[in-house]
């Protein structure tokens, strides 16, 4: 006996009042056809979807006989419902790409062997007359056919209680008496608890018991006195499944949407294949890439007018401002793309006015709060002693993102870059210096003045005097923001001091110019002279012409200290490193394309198999059996895209490599692992994942709801 007792159901779950039927208590008998009478929206479906679990209804009291069936968990409610609930629909609901065979095979796979399935399958068809039909798909047969080969599959594990939601309604009176002869034959002679939802009085009429739905309650208007006339089976009886056995048959049968698994198979395996060979695209490439890196350093000459010789990196330190004569004679030898003017901003330096209480100071904010605050003593000059700091210009040819240690996100050149050593000046942890405010108050030159200095001496015999030239210098403030912070292996070629920042060049040049001092004095001991430069950068336009140039200059004065910049170990190194994360960040790209362009062709394609997976779970498949079945259809898929993409990336490196003349495309055992990872997480996301949330929904709603 079936009982059911506090059963409401609502349309609206946040107001129980808009409800259809309330606190229904109601038995069903073995051996019985029981009919559920009421108009059309009264509540007669989801009653039976209720029964069938196939529909949650909350705070119900359900048991057969002595299983309790509110208490079962959603694994347990789906054992239960394939091997005691048997739902035969309005609409017969059968796979349309199985045979009428294969569909009434399809509840059994999972229970019995498939020679065992088809034994009884084939029985199942005589039992309701469809003998001549087994071969032939739903989608020819008649709609009293169709219902036939319903109860058939309803009664296919030979489950207690047969469900018939409205199984007449598009059929003649003929198809009719046919359907309900079954329904009744399953009743009277196996024993089932047959229950039919119908407004057919002709219907009610052939019924043992007939149940009527009104005002939200259900009323039995035809009654049968006797109880339960058949034995009921064990309450224990549940056949053992056997998933494997369901996937390889259901694959097999199941044609699925060819077109789109070739073209998932095509595209799988193509994009895999590029995604291949960029893994170790690195290797040639990054030797080409290591030769323009050395090209783009060593293409720098740093030139000092180093008048005294001392062969010192110092901008200021014994020197003199180039003439105008040798200025036109730097730029007329040739292959210099770019010469610019070189200038230092110092923590110290000589003032106009002759104040000693001038200081530079660094203050740093976090919005416009001080969090940093130093002071810088004023020694008068640039020295290399600790406690000063140096601003220097950045060129529009220098490329310091590979030597970063930390980064803003906004443009590097739009703000101040610090070399380690300043930055830990500035705070034990460099880091939080990122993207905060800083202000230097620091020494712009303005003008020159003329000095006599000692040339260094030579074998203890002391030399002439001769003349350099000196910077005054002005106390100015830049306001900016911190928006990079160089490795500490960096080494400036063109400051002697290591806590320096540097300031994009034409930001750089607004404040000389700005501050340039055109009030000239000559009665004073040390004549005055417009700022010039005694240094220059010099950029030539092809690492090749370095030496010419180098020579070149050299030849013009014996004074001329030519510093080519040369490559480190750790540049090439960070090179070599800025080359491998740019190749893993486009192989990353293509996976990730890879996987969001299946996971959306996928994730629709599962949607118009809502319904199929509705009518899987109404036979009694668990969540886990269908989301087992959808990563045994995938994997086939994948492992056919993968031995493609393996085709695909050899013959691309062999046509890509012949193309462009040089062997930078390998397929590696790395890759090919990559590869077929790549197609496992492309199956689990575009295939596993959504039919994972497609199993959450109750069977009923994915059958009846379109998806929007």
């Amino acid at each position: 006996m079936l009982r059911i007792k506090s059963l409401t159901i609502s349309y609206d779950k946040k107001d129980k009042k808009k409800g259809v039927l309330s606190e229904v208590d109601v038995e069903f008998k073995r051996g019985k056809v029981t009919v559920i009478k009421g108009k059309s929206g009264s509540g007669k479906s989801s009653l039976l979807n209720v029964i069938g679990l196939m529909q949650t209804a909350p705070g119900i009291s359900y048991k057969l006989d002595e299983i309790n069936v509110s208490d079962l968990n959603d694994r347990e409610r789906s054992d239960f419902r394939m091997n005691q609930i048997g739902f035969v629909f309005q609409s017969s609901n059968m796979l349309k790409e199985f045979t009428v065979k294969e569909n009434l095979m399809v509840p059994m796979s999972i229970v019995k062997t498939i020679k065992e399935a088809e034994k009884k399958a084939k029985e199942l068809i005589k039992y309701v007359g469809l003998e001549t039909l087994e071969n032939d798909y739903p989608e020819s047969l008649s709609g009293g056919e169709e219902q036939r080969l319903g109860v058939a599959r309803a009664i296919a594990n030979d489950g207690d209680v047969i469900l018939a939601d409205e199984p007449t309604a598009s059929l003649d009176i003929e198809n009719s008496k046919k359907i309900i002869d079954l329904l009744s034959k399953l009743a009277h002679e196996l024993g089932k608890i047959v229950i039919i939802a119908s407004h057919s009085d002709w219907i009610s009429n052939q019924a043992d018991e007939v149940y009527k739905i009104e005002k939200e309650k259900l009323v039995i208007i035809k009654s049968s006195s006797n109880e339960d006339i058949y034995v009921k089976k064990s309450n224990k009886y549940y056949q053992k499944k056997d998933p494997w056995n369901f996937f390889k048959f259901y694959a097999k049968k199941r044609m699925g949407n060819k077109i789109l698994n070739r073209i998932f198979i095509f595209v799988t395996g193509l994009m895999v294949a590029i995604t291949m060979l960029f893994v170790d695209f690195g290797k040639k490439f990054i030797e080409n890439q290591n030769k323009l890196m050395n090209a783009i350093s060593e293409r720098s000459i740093f030139l000092k007018n180093d008048v005294l010789g001392l062969q010192s990196k110092s901008n200021t330190v014994g020197s003199r401002s180039f003439s105008r004569s040798e200025m036109k004679e730097i730029e007329s030898i040739g292959n210099i793309s770019k010469l610019y003017p070189y200038y230092n901003f110092f923590s110290s330096g000589r003032s106009d006015t002759g104040s000693k209480s001038d200081s530079a100071k660094i203050v740093v904010k976090d919005k416009e709060e001080p969090i940093i605050e130093i002071d810088y003593l004023n020694t008068g000059g640039q020295d290399s002693r600790p406690g000063q700091f140096s601003v220097n210009p950045l060129y529009d040819e220098e490329n310091f993102s590979y030597l970063l240690e930390y980064k803003s996100n906004y443009d590097l050149t739009s703000g101040i870059i610090l070399t380690m050593s300043l930055a830990r000046d500035l705070s034990e942890n460099p880091s939080i210096l990122i993207d905060k405010k800083i202000e230097i108050t620091c020494f712009v030159p303005t003008k020159l003045y003329e000095s006599m200095s000692t040339l260094p001496s030579r074998n203890g015999i002391s030399n002439k005097k001769i003349l350099v030239d000196e910077f005054y210098y002005k106390l100015i403030k830049i306001d900016s923001i911190i928006t990079g912070i160089l490795s500490k292996s960096y080494e400036s070629e063109r400051s002697v001091v290591r806590e320096s920042a540097f300031l994009k060049y034409d930001k750089f040049i607004d404040i000389i110019n700005e501050n340039k001092d055109m009030n000239l004095h000559k009665d004073r001991r040390f004549p005055e002279k417009e700022l010039a430069p005694s240094s220059l950068v010099i950029f030539a336009d092809s690492v090749e012409n370095v030496p010419k140039i180098t020579s070149k200059l050299q030849d013009i004065s014996s004074s001329f200290n030519v510093m080519p910049v040369i490559n480190d170990t750790e540049t090439i190194r960070k090179n070599n490193l800025f080359t491998r994360r740019t190749m893993t960040y486009m192989s990353l790209m293509f996976v990730f394309i890879t996987i969001i362009m299946f996971a959306l062709l996928y994730y629709f394609k599962n949607r118009t198999r809502r319904k199929e997976i509705g009518i899987l779970k109404a036979l009694g498949f668990t969540r886990l059996n269908i989301i087992g079945l959808s990563l045994f259809e995938m994997l086939k898929l994948s492992f056919t895209s993968f031995t493609l993409s393996i085709i695909f990336a050899f013959a691309l490196s062999f046509l890509f490599n012949l193309l462009l003349f040089v062997p930078i495309f390998y397929i590696t055992a790395f890759s090919v692992f990559l590869g077929f990872l790549i197609n496992v997480i492309v199956t689990v996301f575009s295939g596993v994942l959504p039919m994972y949330f497609i199993t959450k929904i109750d069977p009923v709603d994915a059958i009846r709801k379109i998806y929007k």
